[in-house]
């Protein structure tokens, strides 16, 4: 059970806790997972909703890409640093006649609207800050930001794609980013029956029996019940495992990383709790290919999508003996259609 103010959303994330994070960092847990649930396959096929209804089988071998983030070209506040020290209506205005001049100049264009101008003197110390300061020039258009930081090239300082003022060059840059929330302090860790409405291990579930759970939609849907909640993605392909190692060193030196990688951060990694039947949750396939010990891949199927999604955008240092891998979202493979 969820503990009191704790609100949990169908993923198994903790949105109070991410409302708690985002105020601080503005980067919250949603978004789409890459290869998710509830999308068709490009032949027409219809995918299974519930990823508990997929057998290791029912996966493909190679898993899309973490989705991407927020590009450059979607943010509007870029930085300007090395301004004369004028007053700071003087200073926005002059910036405004600049950025005319730019447009105008450059882009045979008319001059960009402009949300906000905030000017901050440099911190450092006085001397430093009677003389530069720094703005935040917030944009009403993307395109017009990622055109001042990444496109313009002036080729000197005589260059009509300059920007100064009074003589002085300023430098233009996108301002840091907030740093990340980490996913996994947003984890929700539900029963294994909870989590994934129907076990990953069950006879049932090998054989990929959607029929049932189909039937079972049905059922509560005409109880009223509104149907199965879409189920998100908590299985991850680890590629890059080298195919000489045994199966049960595979299972052992992924199990070490996970736990390194929690204990980095100062977490702890439990594998009872957080994959999915324990230590079963790790599957290592035997080769085919004779020499070989194993496909050079495994699956880590964990019981909280915020724990997966955090190894498959976040983790860094991922590697076993040396050998770096590659965290990637599973798919389940088309089934039925022609």
């Amino acid at each position: 059970d969820a503990e009191p103010g704790n609100q949990m959303d169908a993923r198994g994330l903790n949105t109070s806790a991410a409302k708690k994070d985002a105020g601080s960092s503005g980067a919250g847990a949603g978004g789409t997972v890459a290869g998710g649930s509830g999308q068709a396959s490009k032949g027409g096929h219809e995918q299974k909703k519930n990823w508990a209804d997929l057998s290791d089988d029912d996966l493909e071998e190679l898993g899309s890409s973490a989705p991407s983030g927020a590009t450059s070209s979607a943010r509007r506040a870029v930085r300007i640093k090395l301004l004369p020290h004028l007053e700071e209506k003087e200073l926005q205005d002059s910036l405004l006649d600049e950025f005319k001049r730019l447009w105008r100049t450059v882009r045979d264009r008319p001059a960009p609207k402009v949300k906000s101008i905030r000017i901050e003197a440099n911190p450092i110390s006085y001397s430093e800050r009677a003389h530069e300061a720094e703005a935040t020039v917030t944009f009403a258009d993307p395109e017009d930001a990622a055109w001042l930081v990444d496109i313009r090239r002036p080729t000197n300082w005589t260059s009509a794609e300059t920007l100064s003022l009074r003589g002085r060059v300023l430098q233009v840059e996108w301002p840091p980013l907030p740093p990340a929330v980490d996913y996994r302090k947003l984890a929700h860790k539900a029963d294994t029956d909870a989590s994934s409405q129907i076990s990953y291990e069950t006879t049932a579930t090998k054989r990929s029996f959607s029929s049932l759970v189909q039937d079972r939609r049905s059922t509560e849907a005409g109880n009223g019940k509104g149907g199965d909640p879409v189920q998100f993605n908590r299985t991850v392909i680890l590629m890059g495992v080298s195919p000489e190692l045994p199966v049960h060193t595979v299972r052992s030196e992924v199990l070490s990383l996970l736990r390194r990688l929690w204990q980095r951060d100062g977490l702890k990694f439990h594998a009872e709790a957080q994959l999915h039947r324990g230590q079963e949750g790790i599957i290592v396939k035997g080769a085919r290919r004779p020499g070989h010990e194993n496909e050079g891949q495994c699956s880590v199927r964990l019981r909280s999508y915020a724990d997966a999604r955090w190894l498959v955008e976040q983790a860094k240092g991922l590697s076993i003996e040396g050998r770096p891998l590659r965290a990637m979202w599973a798919k389940p493979r088309a089934t039925g259609g022609s």
